[in-house]
């Protein structure tokens, strides 16, 4: 990423925020008639990516929250439906993202754009929720590899967005 990493809470939310502006304003490029076709590099459509995002967001959300009340996570707080993915044993990505592609196939682009919406609301109010303290606070979520909010949320949130921005343009460049 581009910019310095933010220093605290307010400045993290600042840049997740303008993020996402950028980032639904490259999704809103993709017609919806063309957003569940496997348009992109790795067979996936820009409905699956976005329910792969917003699949991360929302356990991000239910996770910052638990911690900031003090309190485990409810599995409907960490999932779509309460129902757990598979992230295998020990926990390897690729197996978490294959279990979120099958988890969201069944849903229409609009179930997930909606979906997205909630999922992002979530996260925004979570990390709202954290006590400033929380933010430089390592080893607090284990999730984090023992990081601090402040340190990998960044990457994790709207590093996220552009880790997918050149497959969304290539898409929405072929649909200009």
């Amino acid at each position: 990423m581009d910019a310095p990493a933010p220093t605290n809470k307010a400045e993290l939310l600042q840049r997740l925020q303008e993020k996402r502006v950028d980032f639904d304003n490259l999704i809103a490029t993709v017609p919806a008639a063309t957003a569940e076709e496997p348009n992109l590099p790795n067979g996936w459509s820009v409905k699956d990516l976005l329910a792969h995002v917003a699949a991360y967001e929302r356990w991000m959300a239910g996770s910052i929250q638990a911690v900031t009340e003090d309190r485990t996570p409810t599995n409907a707080e960490l999932y779509d439906a309460g129902e757990e993915l598979d992230s295998g044993e020990p926990f390897d990505l690729d197996t978490l993202n294959a279990s979120i592609y099958e988890h969201f196939q069944g849903k229409s682009w609009p179930e997930i754009r909606a979906f997205a919406g909630e999922a992002y609301a979530a996260l925004v109010e979570a990390i709202g929720n954290a006590p400033d303290a929380d933010f430089d606070r390592e080893g607090l979520h284990p999730w984090l590899d023992n990081g601090s909010l402040l340190s990998r949320l960044p990457e994790l949130t709207y590093g996220h967005y552009t880790d997918h921005d050149a497959d969304l343009r290539t898409v929405a460049g072929r649909m200009a």
